[in-house]
């Protein structure tokens, strides 16, 4: 009936929102997205239970079908417009995807800086001069042996041109190897 159908809704809505209510008390660290897409779940299957349509609730499932999915930047939008209980669970719901958004940009950040850490204490350790060089032919990366072999510091040198440190000839030779490259890479 109507009024079953309603008061399962109701269970799965108050369930979801004790569920986010946890995840907010979590440190942001300790939050896994399996919680958070429990919390997507339970509000999807409450608005699948509730007797009512609209396009506010169309775009409540439509926004909860995309995060599922995996588009973090998936909002209820129209749906959070309103003063009744279907705005509240849109606005409830943009809040959690916020915060998953957050949470991931948060652990991409984290794996690029390991990566970084870890490709620098490689580049440290190995005897050989290694430097890298950006579109406007400014050095990026400097290590240890760049820096014997040049006698410079990579501080003096990062951002700087590669010129300062080669002669006109192998300036022009590095530019070429450059292009090389670039043109490998697009071909």
């Amino acid at each position: 009936s109507r009024q079953e159908r309603y008061e399962l809704a109701k269970k799965d809505f108050e369930r979801a929102n004790r569920l986010r209510a946890d995840l907010e008390g979590t440190p942001a660290e300790q939050r896994m997205e399996k919680d958070y897409l429990g919390v997507v779940f339970l509000y999807r299957r409450a608005y699948d239970r509730a007797p009512f349509s609209s396009l506010a609730s169309d775009a409540l499932a439509a926004a909860a079908d995309r995060l599922r999915a995996g588009d973090l930047q998936a909002r209820a939008g129209r749906a959070a417009h309103g003063a009744d209980e279907l705005s509240d669970l849109a606005r409830t719901f943009d809040t959690m995807a916020v915060a998953l958004e957050e949470r991931e940009v948060k652990l991409r950040d984290a794996e690029r800086h390991a990566a970084e850490a870890r490709l620098a204490s490689v580049l440290d350790i190995t005897a050989d001069a290694i430097f890298t060089v950006d579109e406007a032919e400014r050095m990026v990366l400097f290590n240890r042996g760049a820096e014997r072999m040049f006698g410079v510091a990579a501080a003096e040198v990062v951002g700087q041109s590669f010129e300062r440190l080669v002669s006109a000839a192998a300036a022009a030779a590095i530019r070429e190897r450059i292009r090389d490259t670039a043109a490998g890479a697009a071909g």
